[in-house]
C-alpha cells in the first residue's frame, strides 16, 4: 500500500467533511479505522500461516538430509568426516567397478531383440 503523507490526508478529511457533514464524519473516521485495523489482522494471520506452511516441510527436508547424511557417515567408516585438504575434496574416490567373465550370460535381458517364433508361427 501507498504512505499518506499529512497533505493527502488534510484533504481526505476535508473532502469527507464536505460529502458526510460533521455530524457523520466521526463515525465515518472510526469505521475506517476498525476497517484498516481488520485488514491489518487478517493480513498478518494469513503472513503466519503461510510462513509456518513453509518452514514446516523445510524443517522436515532438512532433517532428513541430517540423517540421511549420519547414515551416509556410519555406513563409510573409511572416508574421514571432513576432507583435510581442498585437493582431497576434489577428487572424488571412483566407484568399484565389477566385469562379467567372457562367455557369461549377461545379467540384463537385451531389449532390442524379438522374440523368435515357434515352429507354428506364433510368437513364443
Amino acid at each position: 500500500m501507498g504512505n499518506l503523507g499529512g497533505q493527502e490526508i488534510l484533504v481526505i478529511l476535508l473532502v469527507g467533511l464536505i460529502v458526510l457533514g460533521p455530524a457523520k464524519l466521526p463515525a465515518a473516521i472510526r469505521k475506517a479505522g476498525r476497517f484498516a485495523a481488520e485488514a491489518r489482522r487478517v493480513a498478518a494471520g494469513f503472513k503466519q500461516e503461510f510462513q509456518e506452511a513453509i518452514e514446516e516441510p523445510l524443517a522436515e527436508s532438512k532433517a532428513a538430509l541430517a540423517e540421511s547424511k549420519a547414515t551416509l557417515k556410519a555406513a563409510d567408516p573409511g572416508s574421514p568426516a571432513a576432507p583435510s585438504s581442498p585437493a582431497a575434496s576434489s577428487s572424488p574416490a571412483a566407484p568399484a567397478r565389477t566385469s562379467i567373465p567372457a562367455g557369461a550370460a549377461s545379467p540384463v535381458p537385451a531389449t532390442d531383440s524379438a522374440p523368435e517364433p515357434s515352429e507354428d508361427g506364433t510368437p513364443a
